[in-house]
């Protein structure tokens, strides 16, 4: 915990410092698995200085520790403190540690209620404050852990914007001293979402999607817009680089040589919020969007603007996936 949770915690019960004891810091048992959130373990390069101000001027908060039945205590956040203290305690064998078991005690914290906690007890902005690497690894572990969902209280899958919005508002509200933006944390959540929705549904980079398509068709080329056989391929898996980006590089390619084969394919590149029916949606939109332009383009391209479109395949479940061995083209 932090000082501003003791604070609360002692406001709200009066009783709070009876949880509190002084101990020999041997007895205080590292869980490697539960009493670290950081993204690179503990913050060794703080210790010494820490173990200086404690030396100084004792220590001011109490470490959040578990009952063991052995009599020991099972370390759940505190572990620059406690590192700190131990090195105190080989100089002077009599150095205790202040621990406190209230959240275990009396609040009967669970696995998800310890995560959490542990987040806010790093949210401080003196000390060892967590990094932006330490919150966005444990956004990560947070989503796709289960443990999002279990404090929402309803599955992503089903509510797929509602749990984008929710989630982000209790990830803001957990590292409230982070000073990061709410599009920070949306930012976040949507990868941790995206990388946990591999199961449902299958993305690529430009390149590895390039390389499987160009492939499939038996196209040479190796790059984007790269001109080969008279054929160029684009890629797009941004709606919003549709235009002007893959119509501008299309008139470019033509104005050089009119009778050139454009190949566009497409895949959704950004999961987070989408459903299959999402995705379907999406595929429907760029096909309207392909024939509306080879419309209006069409007086200045022999045939169409854009000769072919065709989709990655995505859609792993539900009644009518796709075929992960081939990419499918639309019909223009």
């Amino acid at each position: 915990m932090n000082h501003q949770m003791m604070k609360n915690y002692a406001k709200q019960d009066p009783n709070f410092y009876n949880h509190c004891h002084w101990v020999n810091p041997k007895d205080v048992e590292f869980d490697l698995h539960q009493s670290q959130v950081r993204k690179n373990g503990h913050v060794v390069s703080r210790v010494a200085s820490l173990a200086e101000a404690i030396r100084t001027s004792k220590q001011k908060v109490p470490v959040s520790v578990r009952r063991l039945p052995s009599g020991k205590w099972d370390l759940k956040d505190g572990c620059t403190r406690t590192l700190a203290v131990l090195q105190l305690a080989r100089e002077n064998p009599s150095q205790k540690l202040w621990v406190c078991d209230y959240q275990d005690a009396v609040l009967r914290f669970n696995d998800d209620d310890w995560f959490t906690a542990q987040a806010k007890a790093n949210d401080h902005p003196i000390t060892t404050p967590n990094s932006d690497a330490d919150r966005a690894h444990w956004i990560t572990r947070w989503v796709q852990n289960g443990i999002a969902e279990r404090h929402l209280g309803y599955k992503y899958f089903g509510n797929e914007l509602k749990f984008l919005e929710d989630a982000t508002a209790r990830a803001v509200e957990i590292h409230k001293n982070s000073g990061k933006t709410t599009r920070w944390f949306k930012n976040r959540i949507a990868d941790a979402v995206q990388a946990s929705q591999s199961f449902a549904f299958e993305n690529y980079t430009k390149p590895s999607g390039l390389a499987k398509f160009c492939k499939w068709i038996g196209h040479v080329g190796t790059q984007i817009g790269e001109v080969v056989n008279n054929e160029v391929v684009y890629v797009l898996n941004n709606d919003s680089h549709y235009s002007p980006n893959i119509i501008g590089n299309v008139g470019t390619k033509r104005r050089k040589n009119p009778n050139i084969k454009v190949i566009l394919v497409y895949w959704v590149g950004d999961l987070a919020g989408k459903n299959e029916q999402d995705i379907r949606d999406m595929r429907g939109n760029i096909i309207a969007l392909v024939k509306e332009d080879n419309k209006y383009y069409s007086p200045m391209a022999p045939s169409k603007w854009i000769d072919e479109l065709w989709f990655m395949p995505q859609i792993k479940g539900g009644n009518n996936p796709d075929n992960f061995n081939q990419a499918f083209k639309a019909t223009l």
